[in-house]
C-alpha cells in the first residue's frame, strides 16, 4: 500500500510539474535596448504585437496581447547609473508612482535566476475598463527591465500572477553590443532648470479621416522646488509652432485615437511635492495636412541658453 501511495504521488507531481510547464509557450521572444538583446518566454495563448508603441507606450520595446482574455502586456527598460539591490525597492516605487500616479501598497520580492526582482499588484483603469496591474521590476547589469501585465478585474488575478511570474522568471541576457552613441536621445530631450525638470519621452502623430491633425507628446516632470507644482506647468513654459504657427492646444476627446491617454492627462493636474514626478502627456492640433517639423521653443527666463527642440513628422 505504501508503494502504491508513492507511486500516485510521483504520477501527481509529474502532471502538475508538467502543467505548470505547459503555463508558457516554448518559443523565445527578444527586445533590445542600447546593444543589449534580452528574451523571455510568453505565457501560452498570448501574442506579440508590431503596433506595440501607440497602443501602450512609446518608449516600449515590446509588446503583446492575450488571445483568450482582455489581457495585455508591454515592457520597458531603463537606464541605471549604479544597479544596486538594495536600491531597487525605492526606485520601483517611484516608477510606478510616475507612470501610474498611485502609490503601491505593497510589493513582492522575487528572484530570478540570482537577478533581485519587485512585484507591484494595484487596481487602475486601461482603456477606460477597470483592470489589475502587476508590474515587474528586474534589475540587469545594464538596465532595470520593467514588465506591465494589465488584466481584467476578475477570479483568475491569482492564476494569471503565478504564470507571469514564471513568464518574467524566463528573462535571459542574449548578447551585448558595443554602442558608439555619445548621447542618448533621451538625454537630448530633457529640459531642466533648479525648479523643474521636463523629461520628453515620447510623441507620436495620430490622425482620423486621413488627416495629420494631433501631436501628443508624452513626458515626465519633476518638481526641484518648495512649492507644489502640476505637470501641465509645461503647456506655460514653452511654445510649440508648426509652420511658423503656435499651435493650440486639443481636448482629448475630440479623438477616439488617443482616449487611452486620458489618465495620463489626469496625471498632469495633480500636484506634487518637492523631488516628486509623475508621468503626464500634452496634446496639440496640428496644421492641416503639414509635413512641416515641429519645434519646440521654452521660456527664456525660466530655462536660459535652452536650445530648441525639433520633432520631425513620421510619415
Amino acid at each position: 500500500m505504501k508503494q502504491l501511495k508513492e507511486i500516485i504521488f510521483c504520477a501527481l507531481l509529474f502532471l502538475l510539474t508538467g502543467c505548470a510547464h505547459q503555463e508558457l509557450s516554448g518559443k523565445k521572444e527578444y527586445f533590445s535596448k542600447e546593444g543589449v538583446e534580452y528574451s523571455f518566454n510568453l505565457p501560452t495563448g498570448w501574442n506579440g504585437q508590431e503596433d506595440y508603441q501607440e497602443q501602450y507606450n512609446e518608449a516600449a520595446v515590446f509588446g503583446a496581447q492575450d488571445t483568450t482574455s482582455n489581457s495585455y502586456m508591454f515592457i520597458r527598460v531603463r537606464g541605471i547609473e549604479e544597479p544596486k539591490k538594495n536600491t531597487l525597492e525605492k526606485k520601483a516605487e517611484k516608477l510606478v508612482k510616475e507612470s501610474f500616479g498611485v502609490e503601491p501598497a505593497s510589493s513582492k520580492k522575487l528572484t530570478l535566476d540570482n537577478q533581485p526582482a519587485l512585484r507591484f499588484s494595484f487596481k487602475y483603469l486601461f482603456k477606460q475598463k477597470p483592470v489589475w496591474v502587476s508590474a515587474y521590476y528586474i534589475l540587469q547589469k545594464q538596465h532595470l527591465v520593467e514588465y506591465i501585465f494589465y488584466t481584467p478585474q476578475d477570479n483568475q488575478e491569482s492564476r494569471r500572477t503565478t504564470v507571469f511570474d514564471q513568464s518574467v522568471a524566463t528573462l535571459k541576457l542574449e548578447h551585448t553590443t558595443e554602442t558608439t552613441s555619445k548621447q542618448s536621445p533621451e538625454k537630448l530631450n530633457k529640459i531642466e532648470n533648479d525648479s523643474y525638470v521636463f523629461d520628453l519621452t515620447g510623441y507620436k502623430i495620430v490622425s482620423e479621416n486621413k488627416q495629420q491633425n494631433l501631436l501628443i507628446v508624452r513626458y515626465v516632470f519633476k518638481n526641484k522646488s518648495e512649492v507644489k507644482k502640476s505637470a501641465n506647468l509645461l503647456e506655460t513654459l514653452v511654445t510649440v509652432k508648426q509652420d511658423d504657427k503656435v499651435l493650440e492646444n486639443s481636448p482629448i476627446t475630440e479623438h477616439t485615437q488617443a482616449e487611452d491617454l486620458a489618465y495620463l492627462l489626469e496625471n498632469g493636474k495633480q500636484l506634487i511635492g518637492k523631488n516628486d514626478s509623475i508621468e503626464s502627456a500634452v496634446v496639440y492640433k496640428l496644421n492641416d495636412q503639414s509635413l512641416s517639423n515641429i519645434i519646440f521653443l521654452f521660456d527664456k527666463e525660466q530655462f536660459k541658453g535652452q536650445k530648441e527642440i525639433i520633432m520631425p513628422i513620421k510619415n
